[in-house]
């Protein structure tokens, strides 16, 4: 906790992030989620065939899981975000529960979308803020559970400031005419 907060406000380097719910909004979120996920069939019996087991597929070298959500319905389009939410946090689980598995890649396209700067250009705020939570967690602490988030999205500064600041690396692309070159200067974001 700091007390002055003028210098909190004048140090872009300090952040703190408080998230407090009362357990009973948090348990009608939780249920609505997963009546969400159940009433579009994406939640089965736990022995279900169609279910992945996350460390297996950590363990098998010669395939990769892939996660596509675009061919939602788009009266379902707030499910992608919860969708992505929980296989994040799956990822994220079995590293913390198994940290000999292999090393994880994750590759995410338009981040922006995502975990956006601006929450009120979203229309499922309440998906969108958790899911932007898990990228956080992962941006800032994946490297130590041997997980490598890629992002790419059009434009940086769309992306919510605590991840695109806590990507440890950034590869800034500008598209020419003829070819696609690398810039040759710094930008600070």
């Amino acid at each position: 906790v700091v007390d002055d907060a003028e210098a909190v406000e004048q140090d872009p380097t300090v952040r703190e992030v408080r998230y407090e719910m009362d357990a009973d909004d948090a348990l009608e979120e939780v249920a609505e989620a997963l009546l969400m996920l159940a009433g579009e069939g994406l939640i089965a019996d736990p022995g279900a065939e169609t279910n992945l087991d996350i460390e297996a597929e950590f363990k098998a070298q010669d395939r990769v899981a892939v996660l596509n959500c675009n061919f939602l319905k788009p009266r379902n389009e707030g499910l992608k975000y919860v969708v992505l939410n929980l296989w994040l946090r799956l990822i994220f689980r079995a590293r913390d529960e198994h940290p000999r598995l292999p090393r994880a890649a994750l590759e995410i396209r338009e981040l922006k979308d995502i975990a956006p700067s601006v929450l009120g250009n979203s229309k499922y705020k309440k998906e969108v803020k958790a899911l932007q939570s898990t990228i956080y967690e992962i941006a800032t602490r994946g490297g130590s559970r041997r997980i490598l988030m890629l992002g790419s999205t059009q434009k940086l500064n769309d992306v919510y400031k605590p991840v695109r600041t806590n990507m440890p690396v950034k590869i800034l692309l500008q598209l020419g005419e003829e070819e696609i070159m690398t810039l040759d200067r710094a930008y600070n974001f």
